[in-house]
């Protein structure tokens, strides 16, 4: 695996906990549960989104096909990541 796939995850984390950070802290100061949540979770998806592309940017994937299996991998993994967590409480 390269390390520049392994590595451009790692600010992901940081960018989640703020992004509730900022829901707890600000957001539901001015608005009820719901709506806080709602644009909590489209602020998430536009500055992943930025993220992303900014990563995509800095990795230089070849081709698509090394962009479908970079994303397969991804997929694959969270999925057993997220099976192994749900029999392993």
């Amino acid at each position: 695996m390269n390390w520049k796939f392994f590595v451009s995850w790692v600010p992901g984390i940081p960018i989640a906990i703020s992004n509730g950070v900022i829901r707890e802290y600000w957001y539901q100061q001015f608005l009820p549960e719901m709506p806080s949540h709602q644009l909590s979770t489209l602020s998430f998806i536009i500055l992943f989104g930025v993220y992303v592309w900014l990563i995509l940017n800095w990795l230089k994937l070849p081709s698509a096909q090394a962009t479908f299996r970079l994303g397969l991998t991804n997929g694959i993994s969270q999925i057993r990541y997220r099976t192994a967590s749900v029999y392993n409480g």
